[in-house]
């Protein structure tokens, strides 16, 4: 279909459920407001449809309203139109897609505009908007140019996302930090001792945004000098790992300045790796999409006075009967599948116990 077909049948669609005016008067939502960075496909849509129907389901008298960013704006009226044919609109009619690129600030302050003109303010975040390349060890000019867009988008993109909106949230709002299997500090497997050293730096509990920082340019540095030598000095070959590693670090320093600096409103930050794996990643199992947009979905509406608080939530694959996250929307309490606490100054020693796999070359 064209793209001039697909905007003149979703035009009237949008038209007609959704108002993409801005308000007379600000806060026009009655009910939930979130936003969902890369959240127009796989896990970030059903992370949206999720929150949408969980939303539903509480009043379905309320207006709320979940953002779903998409890097290009010339792809919403498709996405528009795909949502109200495959979904309820009651259900559709919650959720706007908006445009972000996170390697462009104009676009950045265009959607902080957008939702403080729309909505004022936000009860949740989920950052799900990443970018991972099979690393292509080979060419030492192609791996440094994907580590340096690896990490701008899935780790400094991730950290302006937490700065741009964080201010914008209400009392007792929650921050999901997308991670991954490849988070896993076992992960950092270049050579020893200095292997050992780098999983104790990331791991320290007294780690700083300001040493966090430094870490990643180390890695960056060492790949710039390419022959290898970022794993003489420890590292992995996979800017990926490195940037879901940064992003577990950075969801503990999150937690204690948003205690420091936001204790009146409780705010709540989580790291989760949901086990929806990227089909070019090495595993060979995992959770469907929608399982796992579920399953964050949960994360991002966890209860008032809940204990999970700056922690990597890890769904691993065993089943039991006693489920002990009752804040997950945990209805039967019956055969749920099994999330672990990885707390990487304990845990990071502990080689693929609750890794699944690793990252390939290409």
């Amino acid at each position: 279909m064209s793209s001039r077909k697909v905007m003149e049948r979703a035009a009237p669609v949008a038209a007609n459920v959704i108002n993409t005016s801005k308000p007379t008067q600000p806060s026009h939502f009655t009910g939930k407001v979130g936003l969902v960075t890369g959240g127009s496909k796989e896990v970030g849509l059903q992370v949206g449809i999720s929150l949408a129907k969980r939303f539903a389901e509480q009043s379905r008298e309320s207006n709320s309203r979940i953002y779903l960013t998409t890097k290009y704006e010339e792809d919403i009226p498709e996405l528009t139109e795909k949502l109200f044919a495959d979904y309820d609109p009651e259900i559709a009619e919650r959720i706007e897609f908006a445009q972000l690129d996170l390697l462009d600030k104009g676009s950045l302050f265009k959607l902080y505009r957008k939702i403080k003109d729309e909505a004022m303010t936000l009860d949740l975040l989920v950052n799900n908007a990443q970018r991972f390349t099979l690393p292509s060890q080979a060419n030492d000019e192609r791996f440094k140019d994907q580590c340096e867009k690896t990490l701008q988008v899935n780790y400094e993109g991730m950290k302006k996302i937490c700065k741009t909106f964080t201010p914008m949230l209400n009392q007792h709002g929650r921050i999901v930090l997308c991670s991954s299997h490849l988070g896993h500090l076992s992960n950092i497997d270049g050579r020893e001792p200095a292997a050992s050293l780098l999983r104790d730096r990331f791991a320290d509990k007294d780690l700083t945004e300001e040493k966090l920082d430094w870490l990643v340019k180390e890695f960056q540095d060492h790949v710039a000098s390419g022959n290898g030598e970022w794993v003489q000095n420890g590292w992995p070959s996979c800017p990926f790992t490195v940037s879901k590693i940064a992003v577990n670090a950075f969801t503990r320093i999150l937690q204690t300045r948003l205690d420091s600096f936001h204790s009146q409103k409780y705010l709540v930050v989580n790291a989760v790796h949901h086990g929806c794996n990227h089909r070019l990643m090495n595993t060979g199992y995992g959770f469907p999409q929608q399982e796992a947009g579920e399953f964050v979905a949960g994360l991002a509406t966890l209860p008032e006075h809940t204990h999970l608080r700056g922690k990597i939530v890890w769904r691993d694959f065993e089943s039991f009967d006693n489920w002990q996250y009752g804040g997950l929307d945990d209805d039967n309490k019956q055969s749920k599948a099994f999330c672990a606490i990885y707390e990487m100054e304990k845990d990071g020693e502990r080689l693929h116990d609750i890794n699944t796999g690793f990252c390939l070359s290409g």
